[in-house]
């Protein structure tokens, strides 16, 4: 069998290390060390964002979606939470807020600073829709 069998390349992806406020040294609850990926791959058995070459970057359901208007280049960035994930089942359990501090520029996406409540409408279980922009 193909070991890049389960590996399928997609357009856009974005993650982050792990859940913080870079304001608060990566601690409370936003989102840090965020990253973004155009053309790239996913592990298709767990949905991590995987080098191409080698798939065992585990990235532990840290992802969003982006939704970007072409024409006036707004949008959202859309989380949503698995309550399989013990940091985030305590953020669905409890409402939590997320915090982006500043915003967030990367070279065709940026989220935008804001203070986003929890939104239980997203997904299955809640999550967040942020302001986003594309370029």
């Amino acid at each position: 069998m193909n070991p890049l069998s389960k590996i399928k390349f997609v357009i856009h992806h974005a993650t982050w290390d792990e859940w913080g406020r870079a304001s608060k040294d990566c601690k409370s609850w936003g989102l840090c060390n965020y990253e973004d990926c155009w053309f790239c791959c996913i592990d298709t058995s767990s949905g991590d964002v995987v080098d191409c070459d080698d798939d065992e970057e585990d990235l532990s359901g840290r992802y969003g979606t982006f939704s970007i208007d072409a024409s006036t280049n707004t949008g959202t960035f859309t989380i949503e939470l698995n309550p399989a994930i013990s940091e985030q089942n305590d953020a669905i359990i409890n409402g939590d807020t997320l915090y982006v501090d500043e915003d967030i520029v990367k070279s065709k996406t940026s989220i935008l600073k804001g203070i986003y409540l929890f939104n239980p409408s997203v997904g299955s279980d809640g999550g967040y829709i942020l302001n986003a922009e594309g370029f």
